[in-house]
């Protein structure tokens, strides 16, 4: 009854098929089909193996094609091997709907993934596998293991199996082509198997001898696949050889293949060019849902072999039969998708990480990669997000806002990027290449990555994070003293050779520093150190020499050296002065007793700020402790030869130091006052050096060593001896002739007066006193700047440091502590204590009318004299 209703079915079919053939050769009803007959430039040609299952996929997928989605297709004999992979790329056809990967391998890598040509839509549904067959009732009727392929060693199974084909003795196994994808050859010889192979060069004849075999009830050893409509009308066993592995299958080009057939699943390939193309959207979408089982193909295959079917009736009456199965993969043609996703193939597809689809966009065959400015975290986006500003992403399609990198001239503050933070403009004195590299310093100039440098390992990632932000709020990289000292971060060091420390401040040994720049120690001779102590003699004497004489004598001469040092004072604050600014400053600090001209340096070795910085503090109070001890020597002196009684005789003075350790000290000292050969004239305003006699020169006569110290007098005695008088204001100093006559009078003092023993030492004491003050007074302003550069510190990083050297740590280092405490004196006794103390001496002799007096004028005149009277607080100013 079955037997009756397939038979009365098939029949149906058939006469429908012819029907269908004789009108228009369709198979679907019109209505089936959803897009009118396309054009011929949309055509699809499918690429027909030579095997019958291959064949029924085509006829399948052509129906689909032409009469629901209106394609026109044909279908285009295809070669095995390499060359239908090749005949894709060359356009010849345009898909293989039945690819078995045993073979194939290098020919995906090559034509999908290296070229880029041949694009994989996805399994076919059919698992195939290649193997040797041989027929079941063989295997219950000889020898039921005659399916273990060890059997098939033993003599007895290889004549058996032998024919005519092939040498007596060895069993006949009857292959394909030698194109078609196999190893026979080597799985015969590598098992040791005794048999030959006997070609049969196609499908027909392999089948022929099958059927030859199964008349005749013989046995047959061949090459066979599945799935094959043979196994609906055979009944066959496949031979179980050793397992498949990639490692036996590795040894193929070698001929070392000795193991089974792999599985095979078996899938799909399309031109590139289809794919690429949104018009052929929805023929990728119906290839990449095919899916043909093996039951399917079967089934087919049978109808076409066993039932009288054609190709074409055997794929029509399966797909009219299942039409459940191909509906789906038909693609929604009218189908919208929300906005970050586009229409492929029957799906919508979300945009991926990096992707965007604007909303609103039509027929988008893909989403649009992030621009360079921007980056997206997230699928299915509609729009980017823009990079901080400053910043674009390394390319385009970014997914994460550490990809979005400083552009050129920029920088990430911090030294980081991927912080989300804008990117700042290069600070000054920097050079930025962008992306995540950090700024790097020029020549001149000192970054946190020099101070990285320079610090080394002890260097903390905090503290570099924070001269970052230091340079983020400023814009600028710290300024080195000397440009050419600072080499910039470019050529991997940090000073130049002769300089060290942080910024370059301090000069390497065998180099001393004059104005920030340091200079080589030359090596004149081996006396090297003599030459440097003459120079430095020579450089302090023409210093005082030019502060202490031609000043006191040319009042534009002390006006111009008071300029000029507080020219030379003001060109040490860092106010961006210009080169040729700084060299005039650089040569001024002469007049400020620099010294830095005495390169104590090329002396000691070792010498830095702090060094300088003591000894600067320490000049004024090294210079009146000399002239104290000067002072102490000279009293001395005075009271060992008798004081204002005595005699200044080197043989007196020797003996009254051995009278000095008597005990009889009283008494000699008073032999000492009756000295003979001590002789005073006093003449009215010099003082006469003493002969060996013991008698005076007479007037204008001899060494002249007196002062004059009182000029008032001499205006009564001129006006004695009937010469006129000048005017006391003009004595004093009320033009530039009387003030250069004081000054002669101060320093020569006049030819006709002497003094006593005791006015002579008044004299001197005047003349340490005025030494004193005016010394003081001349390097006031070198003082005075030394002492605030202590308090001058600026910000450098977390700490502070000293602005005159930036390797001196304010108020944690115990330099600077030592200078604040002397500072904070020098303060108080210098800057104020020592113009206040001599401003109410003065006002105090003004008030007391002192001005004229002798003793006081010899020791306060250096700073009243040369000013008019009512002027007397103008040198305080």
């Amino acid at each position: 009854m079955f037997n009756m209703q397939f038979r009365f079915r098939a029949a149906l079919a058939l006469v429908w098929i012819a029907f269908l053939s004789s009108v228009d050769s369709r198979c679907l009803p019109e209505s089936d089909q959803l897009v009118p007959t396309r054009s011929s430039a949309y055509s699809i040609k499918l690429g027909d193996n030579s095997w019958d299952s291959a064949i029924l996929n085509d006829v399948v997928a052509k129906i689909l094609l032409e009469e629901v989605l209106g394609y026109p297709t044909s279908r285009v004999a295809a070669t095995g091997g390499r060359a239908q992979w090749e005949d894709i790329e060359n356009d010849v056809f345009d898909t293989i709907l039945e690819v078995w990967p045993t073979g194939h391998a290098a020919n995906y890598e090559e034509f999908v993934i290296n070229r880029d040509t041949v694009e994989y839509v996805g399994l076919l549904g059919a698992r195939g596998r290649i193997g040797w067959y041989t027929r079941t009732q063989t295997v219950n009727e000889v020898d039921p293991y005659l399916e273990y392929w060890r059997h098939y060693k033993l003599t007895s199974t290889a004549n058996a199996y032998n024919t005519p084909d092939v040498t007596a003795g060895k069993g006949a196994y009857y292959a394909g082509a030698a194109d078609w994808t196999q190893f026979d050859d080597q799985i015969i010889a590598n098992l040791g198997l005794p048999f030959e192979i006997s070609w049969t060069y196609s499908e027909a004849v392999l089948l022929d001898k099958l059927s030859e075999a199964n008349a005749t009830n013989q046995p047959i050893l061949f090459y066979f696949w599945t799935p094959h409509q043979a196994f609906a009308k055979y009944d066959l066993t496949r031979i179980f050889l050793p397992e498949y592995s990639e490692d036996c299958y590795s040894k193929a080009a070698a001929g070392g293949v000795s193991c089974d057939y792999p599985t095979a699943e078996t899938y799909k390939i399309v031109d590139k060019r289809l794919v690429q193309n949104k018009q052929y959207d929805p023929a990728i979408f119906l290839l990449s849902k095919l899916t043909i089982k093996n039951d399917d193909q079967v089934s087919m295959l049978a109808d076409k072999s066993f039932n009288g079917y054609t190709y074409e009736g055997a794929g029509c009456k399966w797909v009219l039969d299942n039409r459940a199965v191909w509906t789906s993969w038909i693609m929604n043609l009218s189908q919208v998708c929300a906005d970050g996703e586009y229409l492929m193939r029957g799906e919508c597809i979300e945009c991926l990480q990096g992707e965007f689809l604007p909303p609103g966009t039509v027929g988008a065959t893909a989403c649009s990669l992030c621009p360079q400015t921007s980056y997206q975290p997230n699928r299915g986006s509609s729009s980017c997000i823009e990079c901080p500003a400053n910043s674009r992403a390394e390319q385009v399609g970014s997914i994460d806002i550490r990809q979005c990198v400083c552009k050129e001239d920029y920088y990430h503050p911090m030294g980081v990027n991927g912080t989300g933070m804008a990117c700042l403009p290069c600070p000054l004195g920097a050079t930025c290449r962008g992306g995540t590299s950090l700024p790097t310093a020029n020549m001149g100039y000192w970054s946190p990555v020099t101070e990285a440098l320079y610090s080394s390992s002890s260097v903390q990632v905090q503290e570099v994070n924070t001269l970052w932000a230091q340079v983020n709020g400023s814009s600028e990289l710290w300024h080195c003293r000397v440009d050419e000292a600072c080499v910039g971060d470019l050529v991997g060091n940090f000073c130049a050779p002769g300089y060290q420390g942080r910024m370059c401040y301090e000069c390497q040994e065998g180099y001393f520093q004059f104005a920030g720049v340091c200079y080589p120690c030359s090596n004149l001779s081996s006396a090297y150190h003599v030459v440097v102590i003459l120079i430095m003699i020579t450089i302090a004497t023409v210093w005082v020499m030019m502060n202490r004489l031609a000043a006191l004598n040319v009042d534009a001469i002390d006006i111009s050296l008071v300029f000029l040092q507080v020219l030379a004072v003001i060109g040490t604050y860092n106010l961006n002065w210009g080169p040729e600014l700084q060299a005039v400053f650089s040569a001024l600090t002469f007049v400020n007793f620099n010294v830095d001209l005495l390169s104590p340096q090329c002396l000691t070795g070792q010498y830095n700020y702090f060094q300088k910085w003591l000894l600067n503090m320490a000049l004024p109070i090294v210079y009146i402790a000399a002239i104290g001890l000067l002072y102490a020597v000279v009293m001395g002196i005075y009271h060992l030869t008798g004081g204002k009684h005595g005699q200044l005789n080197i043989r007196e003075v020797a003996r009254s130091i051995r009278m000095m350790s008597s005990k009889f000290r009283a008494s000699i000292s008073k032999k000492g006052s009756n000295a003979k050969g001590r002789t005073s004239h006093v003449a009215s305003g010099r003082v006469v050096p003493y002969q060996a006699e013991g008698t005076g020169t007479s007037p204008g006569e001899g060494d002249h060593d007196g002062v004059d110290l009182d000029p008032i007098k001499k205006a009564r005695d001129e006006e004695r001896e009937g010469e006129p008088q000048p005017k006391a204001k003009e004595a004093f100093g009320g033009n530039q002739h009387g003030t250069v006559r004081n000054l002669e009078t101060l320093l020569r003092g006049y030819q006709h007066k002497e003094f006593t023993r005791e006015e002579k030492m008044e004299n001197f004491r005047g003349k340490v006193l005025s030494n004193a003050g005016s010394f003081l007074d001349i390097v006031y302003a070198m003082v005075v700047e030394s002492v605030f550069t202590s308090f001058s510190c600026y910000k450098f990083g977390d700490s502070y440091v000293l602005s005159r050297d930036p390797n001196i740590a304010c108020f944690s280092s115990t330099e600077h502590q030592v200078m604040m405490g002397l500072s904070i004196l020098g303060l108080i006794v210098y800057v104020v204590g020592i113009p206040l103390t001599i401003f109410l001496i003065l006002k105090i002799g003004h008030r007391r009318r002192l001005f004229h007096d002798t003793t006081f004028r010899g020791r306060f005149g250096w700073s009243y004299v040369r000013f008019e009277e009512e002027k007397w607080w103008w040198q305080n100013v």
